[in-house]
Formats: C-alpha cells, structure tokens, sequence
C-alpha cells in the first residue's frame, strides 16, 4: 500500500470507480441510464471506496 495519503485514496478511488464501472455496463444494458446518472453513479461509487479505505484499517486496528 502506498504510505502517501493521497496516493491511497486516488488509488481506493480508481479502484472503486473501476469496479462501479463494470457493473454499471451490465445495468445500463439491462435499463438505460441518463449520463448525469452514470456520472452519480461512478463519482458516489469511488468516493465509497475512499470511505471504506479510511474506515476499515480504522476499526482493523481496534
């Protein structure tokens, strides 16, 4: 893991954009989505990723 802050959280967030993006194809052939919704979905998806990068070494250490 890299010791840099940032570079943790650019690398939760691409990881986490990447993976929403997978899944979005399978649901946006499944039932179009508007781009504005595509958009919500990706930037929300890899914000969550940041979260879940800050929270979970958090609650590993209690």
């Amino acid at each position: 893991m890299p010791s840099h802050p940032l570079a943790r959280f650019a690398g939760c967030f691409a990881t986490g954009a990447g993976a929403a993006a997978i899944a979005l194809v399978g649901l946006d052939q499944a039932a179009p989505l508007a781009v504005p919704l595509k958009a919500a979905w990706l930037w929300l998806s890899g914000t969550g990723a940041v979260a879940l990068g800050i929270a979970l070494p958090t609650i590993a250490r209690l």
